[in-house]
C-alpha cells in the first residue's frame, strides 16, 4: 500500500544492500508481505514491527503459512520507543511510514537510526511534493485534510529537500535519492492482488464496499480524501507537483 508498488520495493532493497547475511528491521510491517517476501527471496532474517496487534497477527499468521518462522519475526511495538539493542540491525527500511506518523517524525526516524548499527543503511520511500507546488494548492490540501487527516498536512514540509535534512538530522548520511512522479495508478491493483492472495483479496473488496455502504464516519473520510488523490494522481495540472522517492542514508 505504497507508491511504487512492488517495483519501487524492489529497487529500495536493491538501494539499502540486502542479502543473504543481512539483518533487517521492517518498520510498520503491515500484514508481513513485504518481511516475508524478503526472507524468502533473499534468505535474510528479518524482524517487523508495526503498532497495530490485528496486523502483527495476521502478520504472524502469513510467515506460519510460508513456513518461514525460522526467518521472520513480528512484534508490536511503537516506533518511538523500539524494543530492541543499539545497533541490532544492519538495515531497516519503511514505506510510506513517515509521512503518515501522528508525532515527532525526526524523534522516529533518530530511533530507527539507534538500533541500526554503525555503517548499516536506512531506506524508506515516501510521499513528496515539489518545491515549487503553488500555495493554494497546499492550502486547499491541509484544508480538506483537516480533522481525522491531520498527518495529511504535512504534505507542505515533505519536499525532497525536506526528506535529506530529516535523515541528516538523524545522523543518517544520505547516499542516493531517486524521484519518481505520480502515477494515475499509485498503488496497482495487480499488486494489492499478489500481495493479498485471491480469497483474501475477494474478502477484502466485499469488506470494504459493506464498510463504505453502512459507515457514515467512513464515508465521510472518503468523500474529504478523494479530492487531494485526485489533485495528487489523476489531474494533469496538479499531479506534476507530487510523486515519492526512494532514499537512503548510512549511519555514521
Amino acid at each position: 500500500m505504497h507508491m511504487g508498488g512492488l517495483a519501487a520495493t524492489g529497487k529500495l532493497l536493491e538501494m539499502v544492500q540486502v542479502d543473504g547475511s543481512t539483518m533487517l528491521l521492517d518498520v510498520g510491517c503491515g500484514t508481513g508481505y513485504t518481511a516475508c517476501s524478503m526472507a524468502k527471496k533473499h534468505g535474510c532474517r528479518v524482524v517487523g514491527i508495526d503498532y497495530s496487534e490485528e496486523m502483527i497477527a495476521k502478520a504472524e499468521r502469513r510467515a506460519l503459512r510460508l513456513k518461514l518462522e525460522d526467518k521472520v519475526e513480528f512484534h508490536v511495538a511503537n516506533v518511538s520507543a523500539l524494543p530492541f539493542d543499539d545497533g541490532t540491525f544492519d538495515v531497516a527500511i519503511f514505506e510510506s511510514f513517515l509521512n503518515v506518523l501522528v508525532g515527532d517524525k525526526r524523534k522516529a526516524l533518530e530511533e530507527i537510526a539507534r538500533v541500526v548499527k554503525r555503517g548499516g543503511r536506512v531506506g524508506g520511500n515516501e510521499v513528496f511534493r515539489a518545491e515549487s507546488t503553488p500555495p493554494e494548492i497546499l492550502e486547499r490540501i491541509r484544508e480538506l485534510l483537516e480533522g481525522p487527516f491531520g498527518p495529511g498536512q504535512n504534505l507542505d514540509q515533505n519536499t525532497p529537500k525536506e526528506w535529506v535534512k530529516l535523515f541528516d538530522d538523524a545522523d543518517l548520511q544520505v547516499v542516493e535519492v531517486i524521484e519518481k512522479p505520480s502515477t494515475r495508478s499509485p498503488i496497482s491493483p495487480k499488486d494489492f492482488y499478489k500481495a493479498m492472495g485471491f480469497f483474501d483479496f475477494v474478502k477484502f473488496t466485499f469488506r470494504a464496499t459493506y464498510d463504505i455502504l453502512t459507515l457514515s464516519d467512513l464515508r465521510r473520510v472518503s468523500k474529504r480524501s478523494y479530492p487531494v488523490r485526485k489533485m495528487m494522481h489523476r489531474e494533469g495540472e496538479t499531479r506534476i507537483y507530487f510523486g515519492y522517492l526512494l532514499i537512503v542514508g548510512q549511519k555514521s
